[in-house]
């Protein structure tokens, strides 16, 4: 289901919980409870892995791995090696 932002509105079937709507852009899909393709802070830009949410907060990912979910954006550096190395 692919949701967007148009005149500040979220468009979609289901709720949008506010702690991501900051991070949404045209692009964003939700899989399966997930936010996939969130845009990522300035301190995460040149990390080599994408941001998604899910209810428990946010997360980093590729396509072959994902970190845990956190409430806040503040990932560590191992964490975000971990999920670069999966991809």
């Amino acid at each position: 289901m692919l949701l967007y932002k148009k005149g500040g509105k979220i468009h979609g079937n289901s709720a949008v919980p506010e702690f991501i709507k900051p991070y949404m852009v045209l692009s964003t899909k939700r899989k399966n409870g997930k936010f996939l393709g969130l845009t990522k802070p300035e301190h995460l830009s040149n990390c080599g892995c994408s941001l998604g949410a899910d209810e428990d907060g946010f997360f980093l990912y590729t396509h072959r791995g994902r970190s845990k979910s956190r409430k806040d954006l503040n990932f560590t550096q191992k964490e975000i090696k971990f999920v670069e190395s999966t991809g």
